[in-house]
């Protein structure tokens, strides 16, 4: 099994509150890899081995495998969201991939298929006393509008692209409120759909430049000019390297684990002198239980 190979089992993971759409991701391996590229630090890394992250899974020789993967690897609502949501009907769409073969890594020949016996959803509970509670339901009461902000992920693919050395590719964007804050590029060739090759790696292409426009602005001012058969690329490793911190509006990977950790210190005071809590997990969950079978 490859590289994140759960997120490569579905095209689409929908999450809905009271039968409303709040959250989307579709071609959810491609998405989530590229976010977790530009996003993860080392240590997170390591500890999504157990999400099937940067994990080349094949120990068991019964083909048998367990994953626990955060929600908050797949969408954006349950990354950024962090408070509660009271009186609601939490619904949670997983669709297919019509097959396998982005998940697997292997010869093509043996015809792998992956058998998911148990999808198990786990979600904290917070047990609220009389005060705050009495507090909620005067909220709900007043009918006013809870505002839930988050930032929703998009993925655009041009899967022709034409053998010419410049092309300009229009992709239509809303306004105001779902603009686009952030853009991540990647190439990639011969790697979709094909068991043999691992999707998770993408390529140069040999690319020299490349410019984002928004009507009359674009971006990066300066041409690029990057040449990777001569190693020219640290203005790209540069922009990298920002990318996270422009993200999560922090200094560095170590000031970020730091400010949460005295975060969730502050709010576990909070919570013992305000309300009593039962949770399951820090973050909703879904838990995976399946079995690769070789025919």
């Amino acid at each position: 099994m490859g590289n994140n190979c759960v997120a490569f089992m579905f095209d689409e993971i929908r999450y809905e509150l009271d039968g409303v759409e709040i959250d989307r991701n579709r071609n959810v391996g491609t998405t989530s890899t590229l976010k977790n590229y530009t996003l993860l630090t080392l240590d997170r890394g390591v500890t999504l081995g157990n999400s099937s992250w940067d994990t080349y899974y094949s120990d068991n020789a019964d083909g048998y495998f367990n994953f626990c993967v955060p929600l908050s690897m797949l969408l954006g609502f349950c990354e950024d969201y962090k408070r509660v949501v009271i009186n609601a009907r939490h619904e949670l769409i997983l669709i297919r991939w019509r097959n396998d073969n982005n998940s697997l890594l292997g010869n093509p020949a043996l015809a792998p298929v992956i058998d998911i016996f148990k999808i198990q959803w786990r979600m904290p509970h917070v047990l609220l006393n009389e005060i705050n509670k009495l507090s909620m339901l005067r909220a709900l009461e007043s009918g006013r509008y809870l505002t839930m902000g988050f930032r929703s992920w998009d993925l655009y693919e041009y899967p022709l692209l034409q053998s010419t050395t410049k092309h300009s590719w229009a992709i239509k964007t809303a306004t105001q409120l779902e603009k686009p804050r952030y853009v991540i590029f990647a190439l990639q060739t011969g790697r979709k759909n094909v068991m043999s090759e691992d999707i998770t790696i993408f390529g140069d292409c040999k690319l020299t430049n490349v410019k984002l426009y928004l009507d009359s602005e674009f971006y990066p001012y300066d041409d690029l000019n990057v040449d990777f058969e001569k190693n020219k690329a640290a203005i790209l490793y540069d922009m990298y390297s920002r990318f996270r911190k422009a993200y999560y509006n922090c200094n560095c990977a170590e000031e970020e684990d730091e400010d949460e950790e005295s975060e969730e210190e502050d709010e576990d005071e909070e919570d013992e002198e305000e309300e009593e809590e039962e949770e399951s997990e820090d973050d909703i969950q879904i838990v995976f239980v399946a079995e690769d079978k070789k025919e």
